[in-house]
C-alpha cells in the first residue's frame, strides 16, 4: 500500500504513482519510507529519495537514494548504512542480487 502525507499522482504515460512527502510503502515482507517514492506498476520497479529507511525481511537500509524491484526483491541503495542485527555496514553503494548482498566501501 502506498501513502503520503501529500498527494499521490498518477503518470499514466510513464505507468507510474509518485507520493510525496513523507512517502510509505507497505508490502508482506516490506516497508519503504522516503520523502518521496516513484512506484513504476508495469515494471515493478520503486524508486525512493530522501532519506530512505528500508525494511526488507529481516534487513535495514538508510540511504540517499534507494531502487527496489518488488518482483526480484533486489535492491541498490546509494550513501546506505545498513544490516542485519547484530551486523552493520555502511556504504557508497549496497547492492542485492538474486538475495546476495555486496557492498562498494564499507566500514564496521
Amino acid at each position: 500500500m502506498l501513502s503520503a502525507d501529500g498527494e499521490i499522482t498518477f503518470e499514466k504515460d510513464k505507468q507510474t504513482l509518485r507520493a510525496e512527502p513523507n512517502a510509505s510503502l507497505l508490502g508482506p515482507d516490506y516497508l519503504l519510507l522516503a520523502e518521496t517514492i516513484l512506484w513504476n506498476r508495469e515494471t515493478e520497479s520503486v524508486e525512493a529519495f530522501g532519506q530512505a529507511s528500508f525494511t526488507y525481511r529481516s534487513y535495514r537500509i538508510l540511504a540517499d537514494r534507494l531502487w527496489f524491484n518488488l518482483g526480484t526483491g533486489d535492491f541498490l541503495a546509494q550513501n546506505a548504512r545498513g544490516g542485519s542485527p547484530p551486523l552493520d555496514r555502511k556504504s557508497t553503494r549496497l547492492n542485492s542480487s538474486h538475495q546476495i548482498i555486496s557492498y562498494a566501501v564499507f566500514c564496521l
